[in-house]
């Protein structure tokens, strides 16, 4: 087994401000690297939300082609996946929508 050794560090008052300043100045410089990546990720969640909103609106508005047109001619199956079309579109919307919420 080898034997335990105990390092002592001799710290005098010059070492811990020379730490503590470094300390400082790195946290201030992470702090602002780390604001800059945040902008990058807030605008691509925004065209995110925004991508999602505009699809949501598509999507309500072929589910309401299909729905004339099943209904037009008269086909249940048109009809049901127009329905599944609005509501999906619906809750897309919903969802971008809230989404944009959150970045303001």
């Amino acid at each position: 087994m080898a034997k335990g050794r105990s390092v002592k560090l001799k710290l005098d008052k010059m070492s811990v401000t020379v730490l503590l300043v470094m300390s400082v100045f790195g946290g201030v410089i992470g702090f602002y690297l780390g604001l800059g990546a945040s902008a990058a990720q807030t605008v691509s969640f925004r065209e995110a939300a925004t991508l999602m909103k505009d699809k949501g609106a598509l999507m309500e508005d072929v589910g309401k082609l299909l729905d004339e047109q099943g209904k037009r001619t008269g086909s249940r199956e048109m009809i049901d996946k127009a329905k599944q079309a609005l509501e999906a579109g619906s809750v897309m919307m919903s969802k971008g929508t809230s989404m944009m919420g959150i970045t303001k």
